[in-house]
């Protein structure tokens, strides 16, 4: 079921980011950048809040997203790319890998053991600091996994969401994005609940 929530969840980014491709420029700047630096795990999160508030897309699992899709570009030699990627590791994303202390020929073993666990603590404390910035709403997460079951098939899940990424990310009104339809005969009210539905389905909270 959570490979089911993560698919869907990305499907909605990937028709916003194709919708609005600033949406993917923005995270590369400011957010991508302090991501390869040395600044601290908390500020590199916090630049990634900022793109969400941005963006109105509030939600910790879109924090998870950015930071595993941040990390797949520097992966592939910081080459940005245009697709979204969920691994499942938020927390440590924002962290730099953890590096042992050096042991060197006149290094005794009780000092780079000391040293070693110098190094750990300081590693344990980063994360913490993304644990405090990135808050998980447990129930919410298990409610948009339920909801997900309830979500169309794939060629109206898409149109959902792109109602959705419209009202959302766009800022579009409910009356602007049906009226856009031009002779369909879902009413007004079709549409928003639409839009309801695939924001609960993927446990989006709405504007």
């Amino acid at each position: 079921m959570k490979r089911v929530l993560i698919s869907a969840r990305i499907d909605f980014l990937a028709i916003a980011a194709k919708l609005y491709p600033q949406l993917i420029g923005d995270l590369a700047d400011e957010p991508y950048q302090l991501f390869c630096s040395d600044a601290r795990a908390a500020e590199k999160c916090k630049a990634v809040l900022r793109w969400q508030r941005q963006w109105r897309l509030s939600n910790a699992w879109i924090t998870e997203i950015a930071a595993d899709t941040m990390r797949h570009w520097r992966f592939f030699g910081g080459k940005v790319g245009r697709e979204w990627c969920a691994f499942g590791t938020p927390v440590a994303a924002f962290c730099p890998r953890f590096v042992s202390a050096q042991w060197y020929p006149d290094t005794s073993a009780d000092d780079f053991r000391r040293k070693t666990i110098a190094a750990l603590d300081a590693w344990i404390d980063k994360i913490e600091q993304s644990n405090r910035a990135v808050v998980v709403d447990e129930a919410g997460e298990e409610a948009a996994a339920e909801q997900c079951d309830d979500l169309p098939p794939a060629p109206k899940a898409r149109e959902h969401f792109t109602w959705l990424a419209k009202y959302q990310v766009g800022r579009e009104s409910i009356g602007d994005i049906w009226r856009e339809l031009e002779g369909d005969q879902r009413g007004r009210r079709a549409v928003e609940l639409a839009i309801r539905r695939a924001a609960q389905g993927i446990g989006l909270a709405l504007r």
